[in-house]
């Protein structure tokens, strides 16, 4: 949206500030458009409006090309104006940025003096606004019929809460009445006793294990005099088969049988009258196998 001014108004003489009373001063301020650029009103008659919120003052003066000049030819209040120029129809300038303060002088005016502000009528400002534009009839037929729809519609439903604030009220009583009722009464408990036994139970002494009489059990000294060991024991049953076998002959036979009289080669003939049986070996063999289960 573009927010630049359509017109601008600069200042070129004279200053912001000038005493109540001072008519001799001159003020020229130039006419520009949007562009800045100067609007060529020469030879137009301008009107001047120094607008305050008491009012507004105005004068006149003849456009010099695109600059105004004029003078305050009123004693006007002490007050900050702010400055416009009407002239062939424009307003310059189009926000309000020219401004000129009248100041408290010496010289003290009395209420007769000083020229009264004109009051802004609105019925005169809209007058005059319509009288220099053409304003288009506004069809406010549709406005019309969505009010009437409006109107129409069915009020909404009133909702009774009278029992809602029945209940409010109950609730109320109920909570000031717990509200007013007294505190429980803590019990106290006597703990007296309880830390009595706690104390009996730790200055008791701790108890004593029994001492263990280990005279009637037997050593380790004693029990390697009793029992052999493996070592031992291993060596006593090889002892014990070799002297039963020696006692029985087998050695004896078996060193017999594999000499088999100096002939390295037997033949079938021979095995049968050189060797007992299997049968009778196998029975022999039994009976050392048995001989070697009994405990020695």
């Amino acid at each position: 949206m573009n927010r630049s001014n359509c017109t601008n108004l600069k200042q070129f003489e004279g200053g912001r500030v000038v005493k109540q009373g001072d008519s001799a001063s001159l003020f020229g301020f130039a006419l520009y458009d949007e562009n800045w650029v100067p609007i060529d009103l020469d030879g137009q008659e301008a009107t001047i409006h120094f607008v305050s919120k008491k009012g507004k003052a105005s004068f006149s003066a003849t456009v010099q090309g695109s600059k105004v000049s004029f003078k305050i030819p009123k004693v006007l209040p002490v007050e900050s104006y702010l400055v416009e120029v009407d002239c062939a129809g424009y307003v310059f300038p189009s926000d309000q940025s020219a401004r000129v303060d009248v100041v408290q002088s010496a010289e003290e005016y009395q209420p007769a003096e000083v020229v009264e502000l004109g009051k802004v009528s609105l019925r005169d400002e809209i007058a005059n606004y319509l009288a220099g534009h053409t304003v288009q009839a506004y069809n406010d037929g549709p406005l019309v019929a969505r009010i009437e729809a409006l109107e129409a519609r069915p009020q909404a439903t009133t909702v009774d809460l009278r029992p809602l604030e029945s209940r409010v009220q109950q609730l109320a009583l109920s909570v000031k009445a717990l509200e007013s009722k007294p505190a429980p009464t803590v019990q106290t408990i006597d703990l007296g006793p309880l830390e009595k036994r706690v104390e009996a139970l730790e200055n008791k002494p701790a108890p004593t294990a029994p001492a263990v009489d280990l005279s009637a059990y037997m050593t380790s000294d004693m029990a390697y005099q009793t029992f052999a060991t493996y070592t031992t024991l291993q060596a006593q049953m090889t002892s014990n088969i070799k002297n039963k076998h020696l006692e029985l002959g087998l050695d004896a036979l078996i060193d017999e049988k594999l000499r088999n009289g100096g002939d390295n080669f037997l033949t079938s003939h021979q095995a049968s009258t050189a060797y007992v049986s299997k049968e009778l070996f196998q029975n022999l063999l039994k009976r050392v196998e048995v001989l070697e289960a009994v405990p020695i």
